[in-house]
């Protein structure tokens, strides 16, 4: 099963003109591109909006397409379904009474976010509902899987069991008015992020609704999992879902026998999983440990349980994975990577991945599940690798492990260059914090030089993909260079959520990461100099503005293609950073 959101924003401005809305307060409920997923999810509106009509029409037509490849596939795709929101528009038409007035999420204003929502338990809710299902089954296929998320990361704004149950009933109501044998999608997610659902509320919300009625994704499982606090939702299918993925940035590392060994738990101990899944917040991907849990899934639902114990599975797969990752060249490097990076003795509740990526301040800190010296073994058995074995061609898997090799790397060694460049400072030993800073900003540069080389790590081939894209829905590529921008960096125009969904790639560490470690690095010298404390206010201040300067930058820089001999140049500058590193 794959959820296929795509598109549905034409299914919404059909409805929204049903009711009577105008067209200039219809597209203001959307957000622009980069930020379209979280309209979807009623978490914001109309920020680096308008959509043009081109894009809403090009995103119909991708729906299609990729409906119908998947049931080619004979894979099952899941549809929004109607969780209630709609353009505050709707107020000039029904009584106020019939909404809910949903609160702003992660300090955005209610220009950007505040949702309106039909509430639940009223009829207008089932009335627009209804509308909504059936225009989505006039211009859509379905297979009856319908995803309704109205309380994701919203809590509701009634906390009363019957309010709470009344929900889940009218959902599924809503749902099988249009289709009698639809079923509800549901993401565990809302039930573990907000200490609001205690189990009471949880059971009362999936009370009214069947088992055979709903399916429910208990995301995050591989850290965080809800069904065992739960009684398996109350006895509800659901399935064990790895989110492992925040923002996009993922680094290469975890641990791949706990997860297994999650995963194992509820099979053998919840009667109502029926499945596992996989629900990451980007595309960039921690492909080794989800190689290990899909073949782990695969082997169990195929009935091999006695094949399935997470100990004795992860011993072969880690010696098969070995054989086939890198072919021929491989040696013991993907034993090494697993042994060393996938074995963390804690997962941690939000593991961090960045340290460079952080707008710079004073006590930073930075948690990893890996440490220095084990990244430092690995990239230098890649570098063996390429120096030292005839290689024609560099597979893409094996150039994406040593790009997440070397962030790895880089973030450590850069947080522990950090810590001696404190300490120094904390010393007022102004000689030894010159060197070190000078250390830090050469390996900026040089990390940049190589991310540079590859075009997946290449701001500049991003952007030059994004004007593409602006061409092809008729949108200004000025307008979608912001939005993307806006989504690496600050995540809000005024840093609502600054950094989350940071990448190490080349043109952010030079046009962005580089300025703001430049900056601080000013401010901290000049305090150590004249012997004045750190000027935190003035430093903001400054900081805030090489933040909004990037972003509206039109600077696109050069992509440049891959070619296999870049491998040879990637190698040498990774042992220029090496080298750099062991210096102070």
């Amino acid at each position: 099963m794959v959820y296929v959101p795509i598109g549905i924003e034409w299914v919404y401005l059909k409805v929204f003109k049903i009711f009577g809305l105008k067209e200039n307060r219809m597209y203001s409920f959307f957000n622009g591109p980069a930020f379209l997923a979280w309209s979807r999810m009623g978490n914001m509106k109309n920020f680096t909006a308008p959509l043009t009509s081109e894009f809403i029409d090009f995103q119909v037509s991708l729906h299609r397409n990729i409906s119908k490849r998947f049931n080619e596939l004979g894979i099952k795709i899941a549809i929004p379904g109607f969780s209630g929101f709609v353009p505050h528009a709707f107020k000039t038409i029904y009584n106020e009474t019939y909404f809910n007035d949903v609160n702003c999420w992660n300090g955005f204003n209610k220009t950007y976010s505040c949702l309106l929502q039909t509430d639940p338990t009223k009829e207008l809710y089932q009335l627009v509902g209804n509308v909504y299902m059936k225009t989505l089954l006039e211009s859509f296929p379905t297979n009856h899987i319908y995803a309704v998320d109205m309380f994701n990361e919203n809590t509701p704004v009634n906390s009363s069991l019957l309010y709470l149950q009344s929900s889940g009933k009218n959902t599924i109501s809503v749902i099988q008015s249009a289709d009698p044998s639809g079923v509800w999608l549901l993401q565990g997610w809302t039930f573990g992020y907000d200490s609001f659902w205690s189990n009471e509320r949880v059971k009362s919300y999936l009370e009214d609704v069947s088992s055979s009625d709903v399916i429910i994704l208990d995301m995050f499982a591989e850290v965080n999992p809800t069904w065992n606090r739960t009684e398996s939702f109350y006895g509800k299918p659901f399935i064990w879902t790895m989110v492992n993925n925040f923002g996009g940035n993922t680094l290469i590392n975890g641990n791949v026998l706990s997860t297994l060994h999650g995963y194992d738990n509820a099979l053998k101990n919840s009667q109502s999983v029926i499945g596992f899944g996989f629900m990451p917040e980007g595309i960039y991907e921690n492909t080794i440990l989800l190689d290990g849990i899909m073949e782990f899934s695969t082997i169990y639902l195929n009935g091999n349980q006695n094949s399935s114990d997470p100990s004795t599975f992860y011993s072969k797969w880690k010696n098969k994975i070995s054989q086939y990752r890198y072919s021929s060249y491989s040696g013991k490097i993907v034993e090494h990577i697993i042994d060393r990076l996938y074995s963390a003795k804690s997962l941690g509740s939000f593991p961090e991945s960045c340290f460079i990526h952080k707008r710079p301040g004073l006590n930073m800190t930075f948690y990893s599940n890996s440490n220095l010296t084990e990244n430092l073994s690995i990239l230098i058995e890649f570098l063996n690798i390429i120096k030292h074995e005839n290689i024609e061609k560099v597979s893409d898997v094996f150039l994406y492990d040593l790009s997440s090799v070397l962030q790895n790397y880089a973030e450590l060694m850069f947080h522990e260059k950090y810590c001696d460049m404190m300490n120094a400072y904390s010393n007022k030993n102004l000689k030894l914090f010159d060197n070190i800073v000078l250390v830090m900003m050469k390996s900026l540069a040089l990390l940049d030089h190589a991310f540079n080389l590859m075009p997946l790590r290449s701001l500049p081939c991003h952007l030059e993909t994004v004007s593409l894209f602006a061409l092809l829905v008729n949108d200004s590529p000025a307008k979608l260079h912001e939005d993307f921008r806006l989504q690496l960096t600050t995540w809000g125009y005024e840093g609502e959520i600054l950094d989350y969904a940071s990448k190490m790639w080349s043109g952010l560490l030079s046009g962005y990461y580089k300025l703001r470690w430049k900056t601080f690095f000013e401010f901290l010298r000049s305090s150590l100099a004249e012997g004045t404390p750190f000027n935190q206010q003035d430093y903001e201040i400054k900081v805030k503005g090489i933040e909004r300067a990037f972003v509206t930058n039109e600077t696109l820089g050069d992509c440049v293609a891959w070619e296999d001999q870049n491998i040879f140049d990637l190698a040498a500058l990774i042992e220029q950073i090496i080298v750099l590193a062991s210096e102070f």
